[in-house]
């Protein structure tokens, strides 16, 4: 079991939905906490309100720069942290011809290029603190091609790929690397259309509180790969077996996304 009121934890991500979740239970858990996100006077409103023991620091995750200047920051004084939870991330809902090149460069960047370059820049110092641990936050998608979200479902597997693989190179150390993937949540990381099929097709959101909880038990209990809700952990393996079932049993999934996309863009909406 790790010990949480011991720990000294970077959280990426902060100011989201599943992000704010689990600053707010964590404050109150952990020795240390530090929130990192883009927008720096919601940080400081957000750090301030959560009380002592809890530091925020701007950082924009797609600008290499600033992943630098963060870590050089918490590493400065010999005080790196030992937990890094990566749940920052971006979002792509709608058919893959009709996403731009920001918006691929975006989700990727954020979803599997910083949690790369941020965990090989803190890398080094973590391993010389006690039971260091690395958390992704991926996504149930990361295991389930699904219509409408090839972009996301690329980058959350990457992102699984990439933790499974640490574990393995740093076997023969403290390091310890957990991946968990929550399934669909109700938050506003939800674009407008992904919200009519969720309904329509009756996918289960889960509040973000109690994702963060899920998050947090599977990081005391030191549990490597995690899926986030039931049947979800069923549907991520039989996917493995049998890809050819969901290849049909999806198409509800393509034909309901099209119809929301195509109705919200037709009256100038968010999709």
């Amino acid at each position: 079991m790790i010990e949480m009121n011991k720990r000294s934890v970077l959280l990426t991500g902060a100011t989201g939905g599943i992000g704010r979740a689990l600053a707010e239970r964590l404050a109150g858990q952990v020795d240390r906490l530090i929130l990192t996100g883009r927008d720096p006077e919601e940080l400081r409103i957000m750090g301030a309100s959560l009380g002592a023991g809890v530091q925020s620091i701007h950082c924009d995750l797609q600008s290499p720069d600033s992943i630098r200047s963060l870590a050089e920051t918490i590493t400065r004084e010999d005080a790196c942290v030992d937990t890094l939870i990566h749940c920052a991330g971006a979002g792509s809902f709608g058919e893959f011809e009709h996403t731009d090149d920001d918006t691929i460069e975006r989700v990727i960047d954020l979803n599997l290029i910083a949690p790369i370059k941020l965990t090989r820049a803190l890398l080094p110092a973590m391993l010389a603190r006690q039971q260091p641990r690395l958390v992704f936050v991926g996504s149930a998608l990361g295991r389930l091609g699904y219509p409408g979200q090839a972009v996301y479902c690329a980058s959350k597997a990457g992102l699984h790929r990439f933790a499974e693989a640490l574990r393995r190179e740093y076997f023969d150390c403290e390091l310890g690397v957990l991946h968990i993937a929550p399934r669909a949540t109700a938050t506003a990381f939800n674009s407008l259309a992904q919200q009519a099929v969720n309904r329509e097709l009756k996918v289960a959101e889960d509040p973000p509180g109690l994702v963060a909880e899920k998050i947090i038990n599977a990081i005391q209990r030191d549990r490597n790969d995690t899926v986030i809700g039931f049947p979800e952990k069923l549907i991520a393996r039989l996917n493995q077996l049998v890809p050819g079932f969901f290849d049909l049993a999806l198409r509800s999934h393509t034909r309901a996304m099209r119809r929301h996309v195509s109705q919200l863009s037709s009256t100038g909406q968010r999709q």
